[in-house]
């Protein structure tokens, strides 16, 4: 396989007890506030944007990748030291790293946000993937189907779709990628690509996973692409 999909673990052995394995995080202003990094969702953050601290249940254990779905970390990664530098030997696209300290019971342990600000469409296979908009958010009722002629074609529906969702006279049907196929050849080893099934979607070579699992690195499940998980 060329790609594999990086999924949070939900296997309790593995990340405790609790899924996901955030608590809450402490926010040092509002949650809606414009230096606040909720602020820049899909968008480079600069380096002095303002950061959550998560803390742990304290049944969760500590992982390389951490599970959570709180604000400030909602289509982020939270990832350890020595998963970062994992990926930071590997060809990257669209991502940056912000240093954050997780708390865990009297513990303090520092970890790294890892916040995607581009997506890799160019590696899509437009003609063999099924992009559409559907009727609700699985990918079962398809209403229309669209075969995008490029990734900035692609990048613009996405545009409208954004627009169309933030307006008034919202139409209810969402943009999704009900099958995601890659081009054959190899690019980058880690990238973003967003309306996956599930949200936006974190992809790893086969040599980067390889890595990860060799590392013994914890916390996350590999899929294919298509895989819907958990």
């Amino acid at each position: 396989m060329l790609y594999n999909r990086i999924n949070d673990s939900i296997d309790t052995k593995v990340i405790g007890r609790r899924f996901p394995q955030v608590e809450r995080v402490i926010i040092p202003t509002q949650w809606d506030a414009p230096e606040f990094i909720e602020s820049y969702l899909f968008k480079m953050a600069p380096s002095d944007v303002l950061l959550p601290t998560p803390v742990l249940y304290k049944s969760s254990k500590v992982t390389d990748l951490i599970s959570s779905s709180t604000v400030g970390l909602s289509h982020s990664l939270l990832i350890s030291n020595r998963l970062k530098k994992l990926l930071e030997r590997n060809k990257l696209y669209g991502i940056q790293f912000f240093s954050v300290k997780v708390h865990h019971k009297e513990k303090e342990y520092s970890y790294w946000i890892l916040h995607p600000y581009d997506f890799y469409y160019k590696q899509m296979d437009f003609e063999k993937s099924l992009i559409g908009y559907y009727q609700g958010l699985t990918p079962k009722n398809l209403v229309k189907r669209i075969i995008p002629k490029n990734d900035l074609e692609f990048e613009n529906e996405i545009k409208a779709y954004d627009k169309n969702c933030a307006s008034a006279n919202y139409d209810a049907k969402n943009l999704q990628i009900g099958v995601l196929e890659f081009k054959e050849s190899y690019s980058v080893d880690f990238f973003c690509i967003r309306v996956t099934l599930g949200g936006v979607g974190f992809f790893v070579s086969e040599k980067l996973k390889n890595e990860i699992e060799n590392a013994g690195c914890t916390g996350m499940v590999f899929t294919s692409p298509n895989d819907v998980y958990p």
